[in-house]
């Protein structure tokens, strides 16, 4: 199912992320959280930065 197309960039961490989370149905939504002590929401696809917390 990789495309090879770009679905978008992930910015907003200052350290690395740790962990992951994809939810598979409309609205798509990833969520990340980092060394930084940041949980980070996007939405898409192309996926944008939405929230920082």
């Amino acid at each position: 199912w990789d495309s090879g197309s770009n679905v978008g960039e992930f910015d907003g961490h200052s350290k690395r992320v740790l962990s992951c989370a994809f939810k598979p149905s409309r609205p798509f939504r990833i969520v990340t959280c980092g060394e930084d002590y940041l949980v980070n929401f996007y939405e898409g696809p192309p996926f944008k930065f939405k929230l920082s917390q």
